[in-house]
């Protein structure tokens, strides 16, 4: 047929360079944890992995221009997962951009309510999507992309249901949900609690904590979580671990 195109087809699962964001409370060790993904480069904007024997990008990061810039070096170079530690500096970062492009007020805080008519929270998401364009053409180079990130409980309203309390990535809320579903994974860590009765009492609980990690990889209704690797809902929080499974993954 005349203007038909020949195709090939390919069968089974395909192995790709991964997107992924850890994300949990503080000192939980998600910047140690990432030092396990495959040879790793660090862009530390916060200065976490100090303590750490890992490769980073030395100098400061303050400007979108200088993070690209980054990662233009990250793809020509041997290295093969870059680490941005953390999410909520690039968001910071990408919100400067947006509102000081040439960087003259470095020591200004800028929100995105300081855009008018509401449209703060439309462009942010332009900028995370044109960064996720560049994790994607690394992807696509054979790189691969962790985001670490903080923690934040967020009141959920159940139309359903009760309202309760949910554990998501401490980003701007109408942004978290573009930047997580472009994620192949988002894992939540956390020390292990269970609660126990007061003593003298048969209606108030206090936790308790067991001094173990625990990563959550699934959703559940309290947690954002998910990856397409099937690892297990919960798994202790060991990054050897963690990456042996996703590298090893069929």
């Amino acid at each position: 047929m005349k203007g038909s195109r020949m195709f090939e087809v390919e069968s089974g699962k395909v192995k790709k360079p991964w997107k992924g964001l850890i994300y949990g409370v503080p000192g939980i060790g998600k910047t140690t944890a990432a030092s396990f993904a495959p040879k790793p480069l660090y862009i530390d904007l916060e200065a976490g992995s100090s303590e750490l024997d890992v490769a980073r990008l030395k100098g400061t990061f303050k400007t979108k221009e200088q993070i690209v810039s980054a990662l233009r070096y990250f793809l020509k170079s041997d290295f093969e997962t870059v680490v941005l530690d953390t999410a909520q500096e690039v968001e910071t970062i990408l919100i400067r951009h947006m509102l000081d492009p040439d960087n003259k007020n470095p020591d200004k805080h800028f929100s995105v309510l300081d855009i008018p008519y509401g449209k703060g929270y439309e462009y942010l998401i332009g900028e995370w999507r044109d960064l996720i364009k560049i994790f994607d053409l690394l992807n696509s180079n054979g790189k691969n992309v962790l985001l670490l990130g903080h923690e934040t409980s967020q009141k959920y309203e159940d139309p359903t249901s009760e309202n309760y309390d949910r554990f998501n990535v401490s980003l701007n809320k109408k942004a978290v949900g573009f930047v997580t579903g472009k994620m192949d994974f988002v894992l939540f860590a956390r020390h292990e609690v269970s609660l126990v009765d007061r003593k003298g009492s048969m209606d108030k609980k206090r936790a308790i904590g067991s001094g173990k990690r625990v990563l959550h990889c699934e959703e559940t209704p309290t947690i954002v979580a998910k990856n397409r690797f099937n690892l297990p809902a919960t798994m202790p929080f060991d990054g050897k671990k963690l990456f042996e499974l996703i590298e090893g993954r069929k």
